[in-house]
């Protein structure tokens, strides 16, 4: 046994998967249960995860996919029928080859070292990630593995709901969208935190500009409870008579998985739902007018695509967008892969692996396999189309809805190979050609409102696709376009962005326009 699984993680560091086992190697086994005060909360069928990492600073789960290596463990498997009051048993009977797996070695292998070993329970599969509230997980477990042991758990912790910090400038907005509730057959909401300029119950009746935020990574609205309790320096500077009076809407794309805030096949017509339906209640309520004039929107990495994006799609709505080392707005560089020449996603023409993340563009994090080989793990069909990651949202956001429900992949999940088919429906959120396919009927439009910025050494190659922007926009004509595109020799992913100095930008616009 330990002969032939040497001989497989031999051949997967041939190939260049970033796994080996290690001369000793020792069997785990698990019983799993969940405690009494949290089973009614308890649903009975999910996907459990079993987190096995050496690194003793965080909790597992928690890790994310960067560096993996020998040294982390992530098991993924869905279960339909355990009940609450049962005891899970994890044993040889389950059949280790049948878990989906960051890594080749198995639970027979574990190579012998000191693990942090943790439970997860992942109870709602429309969640944009596995920490998701509702979803139930086990304290970490310190494991000195230097023979086979048998391991108990408990689900003992449940992930709480979000909760806005108590502030009485922070309002939280929630509100059930016709559109979207239409177009689902079930109630859809959408959320937003709100934070108030310093003098906004001093001035009862003014009208004021509006910023519209959205979020980075998955838009979590604990980025906003951040900014208020411990970005002192900023909170302060809010707090000061030197804050311009702008209101602040940060939109949330974990509540359902539109990170991006736009009309997608399989989640449905976010969009649209925005701009007509949430958008006028959020202005009704806090500013007295739902005039273009003074609406801007801003973000960066998936912000900066995001509010990108709802800037070009909707021209007339915004007054200006400010956007930062946004991801991926030209598909001729998606992370490196040209999805309409390129063959594979994992490996370049030369037979290369390609990389997902950087260091100074040089010292390679991870690879676009090895990324998936996590999302696979992390998917409930064992796969990335429906993992609450990445590569999984943006299948969900810009892939066609398949026969079976599911979002239609662009590339196989375990080979990499480019599905040709499945193009057509990415290509309506490439950016870079939505402008240059549309830009006699939005080109006016876009005059003086288009910001970009990226770093020449983004981690995730941002600056690449930027440029194709650049090139794309400045060759048209009818009008010429006057977008401001800066690129920050040496500087990294999203190293220029702030909320102070996206507000003085705006601050900065509107007494230009006050001027004229």
């Amino acid at each position: 046994m330990k002969t032939n699984s040497f001989i497989i993680c031999l051949v997967s560091l041939v190939f260049s998967i970033n796994s080996y086992c290690q001369e000793k190697t020792y069997a785990l086994k698990f019983k799993i249960s969940v405690a009494e005060n949290i089973r009614t909360s308890f649903k009975q069928k999910g996907r459990l995860f079993i987190f096995i990492d050496t690194n003793s600073d965080i909790e597992p789960r928690l890790r994310g996919p960067h560096k993996i290596n020998n040294e982390y463990y992530l098991f993924g498997k869905n279960f339909s029928d355990w009940k609450a009051n049962e005891t899970l048993t994890i044993d040889d009977s389950e059949g280790w080859a049948k878990w989906a797996r960051t890594q080749e070695c198995v639970f027979e292998n574990i190579p012998e070292a000191t693990y942090y070993i943790q439970i997860l329970w992942d109870q709602d599969f429309r969640a944009i990630k596995i920490n998701a509230e509702g979803n139930m997980y086990s304290k970490k477990q310190k494991v000195y593995l230097t023979s086979s042991q048998n391991l108990t758990f408990i689900l003992s912790e449940i992930i709480e709901p979000f909760k806005l910090v108590d502030h009485k400038l922070l309002k939280l907005v929630q509100r059930k969208s016709d559109t979207l509730s239409r177009w689902s057959g079930k109630p859809i909401y959408e959320r937003a935190a709100i934070l108030l300029p310093s003098k906004y119950y001093e001035n009862p009746g003014k009208e004021y500009p509006i910023r519209y935020n959205v979020g980075g990574g998955f838009g979590s609205l604990d980025y906003v409870n951040n900014r208020v309790v411990n970005d002192t320096e900023f909170f302060n500077w809010w707090l000061s008579d030197e804050a311009p009076q702008i209101i602040i809407v940060y939109l949330d794309g974990e509540l359902n998985g539109n990170i991006y805030h736009v009309d997608s096949d399989n989640k449905g017509p976010f969009g649209y739902s925005l701009i007509n339906e949430f958008i006028p209640y959020i202005e009704n309520l806090y500013r007295g007018t739902d005039s273009p004039d003074t609406r801007f929107t801003d973000g960066c990495s998936t912000g900066g695509f995001g509010s990108l994006a709802l800037q070009l799609y909707y021209p007339e709505t915004f007054n200006g967008v400010f956007s930062y080392s946004p991801d991926f707005i030209c598909f001729e560089n998606f992370f490196t892969v040209d999805i309409y020449n390129d063959k594979n996603v994992f490996y370049n023409e030369y037979g290369y692996p390609r990389p997902l993340i950087t260091e100074s563009m040089t010292k390679i994090y991870l690879s676009i396999e090895d990324k998936i080989k996590y999302e696979n793990v992390l998917g409930h069909s064992g796969t990335y189309v429906d993992s609450p990651h990445w590569f999984g949202v943006m299948t969900s956001l810009f892939g066609a809805k398949g026969i079976d429900g599911k979002p239609v992949p662009l590339f196989d999940p375990e080979t990499g190979d480019i599905d040709k088919a499945a193009i057509e429906s990415w290509h309506r959120y490439d950016l870079t050609s939505y402008v240059r396919d549309n830009w006699e009927s939005i080109g006016t439009k876009l005059q003086g409102k288009i910001y970009i910025w990226v770093g020449t050494e983004d981690s995730y190659y941002s600056n690449i696709p930027v440029k194709y922007f650049s090139r794309a926009i400045s060759d048209l004509e009818n009008p010429k376009s006057d977008a401001i595109i800066e690129f920050a020799p040496n500087w990294g992913h999203c190293w220029n962005y702030s909320q102070k100095r996206i507000l003085e930008q705006i601050a900065k616009k509107l007494d230009e326009m006050n001027e004229n």
